[in-house]
């Protein structure tokens, strides 16, 4: 049985190989691949654009692929459920570089070892005809299903051993072993169409980056049982998806594999007061009304707002978080860049004594295209504060709009430095 299942991936590896090779003869020799790169969505609420101009927006296809990611992995396969399972989280420098792989690897045929990453690297290259594609929502949807279902062909002992003791067999099975991998905690991915016309079908790649040291043989993907009964150090249940161990703010996962610890990450101290901002936790309740210009993404657990002009906004949490011990205020945020140079904003971090006597902040003017941390220590004890972020735009009216996010709120124990 084993070597029939070896023979048969062993020919559908190859026979992938091949068309991959074919698309790319058919579409260099038309010297289609300059300017061609383009995001096709086939969606009326988006526009298809060119990979590189201004209107190419890529934040809903991010939430896209993180969402698809991390339902696969709340599900278990061949009906063994994960106990250890961490929700993915989106890096930014990790789809950086799937991106910029996606939009070069034709001529390599977009294997996963020329990506020079120190990771692991699914890809995938498939056809579409133009006039009846899906979605580009409903087609990621269904490559990553698809990474999910290539190991359907394996009865259910051999699949509970391999999650137990992986052993490399084929570069399908790679791709399921890489999206339910327990240990992997960032993901980034990229995607180009390839497009020369309606009257022709169009080729889409998509590349994913996942954080953490490469897959070795015999190890375990995951521990079987119960879900989220078993989460590493640092992280907790989701309330979202209850079956996955989300990484609690200021804090790193520790697992038994090798990791990477982040600036943003803090291995010191307990967390006194959490907020993921999801809609109807009573720790993110908002205290003044002006944070309902504030939208909440609930799959990318941040808050945003759009600021322009001359304005300013203030998101007050309404808990009032008491300090007995020298503690620190954590936030993440992302303040787009813009193309006008006239946009200026600021991102403050905030501590109020409830009592109102003293107050201490720090203020980012920086613009940061990936999650940046702001911190802030609370240099009072023996008593009860609250926190917030506040917002503040400075620019001339027609100078255009930015986009600010926050997420990851939380007060841990101990200086911040």
């Amino acid at each position: 049985m084993k070597q029939n299942h070896s023979m048969f991936f062993a020919m559908k590896a190859m026979v992938l190989i091949v068309i991959r090779f074919l698309i790319f003869d058919v579409f260099v020799s038309k010297g289609v691949i300059a300017g061609s790169a383009r995001l096709i969505f086939k969606d009326s609420n988006y526009k298809d654009c060119h990979i590189g101009t201004s209107e190419c927006n890529f934040a809903d296809i991010h939430k896209w692929f993180l969402k698809n990611h991390n339902s696969i992995r709340s599900t278990g396969t061949a009906g063994q459920s994960a106990t250890n399972m961490l929700m993915m989280e989106w890096d930014q420098k990790l789809t950086d570089a799937a991106q910029s792989y996606a939009e070069e690897c034709l001529p390599v045929s977009c294997l996963p070892e020329r990506a020079n990453f120190s990771g692991e690297v699914n890809t995938d290259i498939r056809e579409h005809p133009y006039q009846s594609a899906a979605s580009l929502s409903e087609r990621i949807r269904k490559v990553l299903k698809y990474w999910k279902e290539e190991v359907d062909d394996y009865d259910s002992d051999m699949l509970t051993n391999q999650i137990r003791s992986y052993k490399i067999v084929s570069r399908d099975m790679q791709r399921w072993a890489n999206v339910v991998r327990a240990t992997t905690w960032k993901v980034g991915c990229g995607i180009v169409d390839i497009y020369s016309g309606k009257e022709n079908p169009f080729n889409e790649i998509i590349v994913c980056f996942y954080k953490n040291a490469k897959l070795k043989e015999g190890e375990e993907l995951y521990k079987i049982g119960k879900p989220c009964t078993e989460c590493p150090q640092g992280t907790s249940c989701s309330e979202y998806l209850k079956t996955l161990c989300e990484v609690n703010p200021g804090k790193c996962p520790i697992t038994s594999n090798e990791r990477t610890i982040e600036e943003s990450c803090s291995t010191k101290g307990n967390t006194v007061w959490r907020c993921s901002v999801e809609q109807g936790t009573e720790d993110c309740l908002a205290e003044r009304a002006c944070s309902s210009f504030w939208e909440i993404d609930v799959i990318g657990k941040f808050k945003k707002i759009s600021v322009s002009g001359m304005c300013s906004s203030v998101n007050i949490f309404h808990k009032e978080i008491q300090i007995d011990e020298p503690a620190c205020f954590i936030f993440e945020y992302i303040k787009e860049p813009t193309l006008s140079q006239a946009v200026k904003s600021e991102v403050t971090g905030f501590i109020l004594q409830s009592n109102g006597q003293y107050s201490e902040k720090v203020t980012a003017s920086d613009d940061a295209k990936e999650w940046t941390p702001i911190k802030v220590d609370i240099p009072w004890t023996g008593i009860a504060v609250q926190v917030g972020v506040g917002v503040r735009s400075r620019s001339p009216p027609t100078a255009g709009k930015q986009d600010i996010k926050v997420r990851n709120f939380s007060v841990v124990t101990g200086k911040c430095t």
